[in-house]
């Protein structure tokens, strides 16, 4: 490792300034371990990586000279910026896995201060043990290496953060959604939506700011179709051309590693596909089955979010940030679903949800505590030390 991956290093160690870790051992003792999971496991995948190749060998060696065609925003934009560094800094393959890490692991840090965020607001203490969903071992593999997942897991994870206190954050969510433009255009303009019907929704944003949201969508819409049509040769103001590349999606056969069944399969089949599978019966490896052990955990959170949708539905209607939250991951979700045609790609495409369905967990946690607490009898009043009469002797009793 160089001087450029040791700069990647630590530049992640450097998020524990925005983690605020200031007085708190057992938040040190949480970022720390963080931290080297998610070192961990990108150095996992880039031995995965170089023993079974991926997208990020395709950045880095660029092999067919597709620096010289590739350009604009997503796949271009990764490619011109790996060899741009490349070319003028130097490293080496496991340098640049070291970069992207510490891109992954501030998204991770900033769900992880949403957390701490989300009971503070609420005066609650927070159990430990409500960070563990951070723990799950797929968010830390796909956003340690080379590639468009990191930065876009840190887009939304920032614009969540910002979406919290929305007129004083407006700068990192401009930030935010400026890093998912030019890394994943569509799921940009998914989050201006979800910004904008979030805002319309809240009595409490001023008609400006409104105005404002709503504007940046229909300039968003413009850019994201130019991004479409550029890199895909898609009109998106003519329905056939539209038709013509929906089809031609949907006709990916098992040459180009495609679940045909799952090509062929309805939308909601889909959704359960790229969420839930491999599931134990259908894993294949070691990686299979530690997928098929996260999706269990998975399904235990949605479990427990249905089970308390009407409480889901109460902090949807009060708070902004829940509603964004929820807006987003439902139309990435519905996005995702649409587009799914093979189980890895789920694996990895979902990851630009994750921190959506994280922050709706925990805010739901925080509100059950909220709701305990204040259920909760007094406490009985305890003497300080034992005394010779009973209280009822003592005068004035």
């Amino acid at each position: 490792m160089t001087w450029v991956g040791m700069a990647g290093l630590l530049t992640a160690i450097s998020a524990a300034y925005v983690a605020d870790l200031r007085g708190s051992r057992s938040r040190i003792a949480v970022f720390a371990m963080l931290l080297v999971l998610h070192t961990l496991a990108s150095c996992a995948f880039y031995l995965y990586a170089e023993s079974s190749g991926s997208d990020a060998h395709f950045y880095y060696y660029d092999p067919l000279r597709y620096n010289e065609l590739y350009s604009g925003f997503g796949t271009g934009f990764i490619m011109n910026t790996v060899q741009l560094l490349k070319t003028n800094l130097g490293g080496t393959f496991f340098d640049y896995f070291m970069l992207f890490q510490a891109i992954g692991f501030w998204g991770v840090v900033f769900v992880y201060k949403i957390y701490h965020e989300i009971f503070a607001e609420m005066e609650l203490f927070q159990p430990g043990w409500t960070y563990l969903p951070l723990f799950l071992p797929g968010i830390h593999f796909w956003t340690g290496a080379i590639g468009k997942d990191a930065p876009v897991f840190l887009g939304v994870a920032l614009s969540i953060w910002s979406a919290m206190r929305l007129k004083s954050r407006l700068i990192p969510m401009g930030m935010a959604l400026a890093l998912m433009l030019v890394v994943r255009p569509h799921i940009a303009l998914l989050a201006l939506i979800a910004l904008a019907i979030s805002s319309l929704l809240d009595r409490r944003t001023g008609f400006l700011l409104k105005a404002l949201f709503v504007g940046a969508v229909v300039a968003g819409g413009i850019v994201v179709a130019g991004t479409i049509q550029t890199n895909h040769s898609v009109d998106m103001s003519n329905p056939d051309s539209v038709s013509t590349y929906m089809e031609s999606r949907t006709s990916i056969d098992e040459s180009s590693g495609a679940d045909v069944a799952m090509v062929q399969a309805n939308l909601p089949v889909k959704i359960l596909s790229l969420w839930f599978r491999p599931f134990f019966l259908d894993a294949e490896n070691a990686m299979g089955y530690i997928a098929s052990l996260e999706n269990a955990v998975l399904l235990l959170i949605f479990g427990f979010l249905a089970v308390n949708q009407r409480l889901i539905r109460t902090a949807f209607r009060k708070v902004l940030y829940m509603r964004y939250s929820t807006i987003l991951f439902v139309l990435t979700t519905v996005l995702l679903g649409m587009v799914n045609y093979n189980v890895g790609l789920g694996l990895r495409q979902k990851m630009m949800a994750m921190p959506c369905l994280l922050v709706m967990l925990t805010t739901l946690l925080a509100l059950k505590f909220s709701r305990l607490s204040q259920q909760a009898p007094p406490a009985e009043p305890q003497w300080d030390r034992p005394m010779a009469r009973p209280p009822s002797a003592y005068p004035g009793a």
